[in-house]
């Protein structure tokens, strides 16, 4: 399942992070979501052309800048959300019971593997 409509799945990754750590710069962003600088520059330029992103310059390094969520990104990366778990719900809606049970379980499994 990708990213629904109006928001790659890139640009709900960055958005997402941003939220999480406000102020991040584009290179930690970039290291976050495995993208060269050139990409997530590029990336990230789009997401402030459309008002999702605010950047500031860094006052304790002027040549780095610093990422916030804007009010509408935030309302966009909800938005995004929303429409992933709807979309998860229906899907889920299809299965039945026993399929729900064996889903279940494997995702007990999964997280006891995961565990640290």
């Amino acid at each position: 399942m990708g990213a629904p409509e109006g928001m790659s799945v890139p640009q709900f990754h960055a958005l997402l992070h941003v939220r999480t750590n406000p102020g991040t710069g584009l290179s930690e962003l970039a290291d976050s979501l495995g993208a060269t600088l050139p990409t997530m520059s590029e990336l990230v330029n789009r997401l402030v052309a459309a008002g999702m992103l605010a950047r500031e310059q860094n006052p304790d390094e002027r040549r780095r800048i610093r990422l916030t969520l804007t009010e509408a990104g935030d309302a966009a990366l909800e938005d995004t959300i929303a429409r992933a778990k709807a979309a998860m719900a229906d899907h889920l809606s299809e299965l039945n019971p026993d399929e729900i049970d064996r889903l279940g379980q494997a995702f007990g499994d999964l997280q006891r593997l995961l565990a640290p």
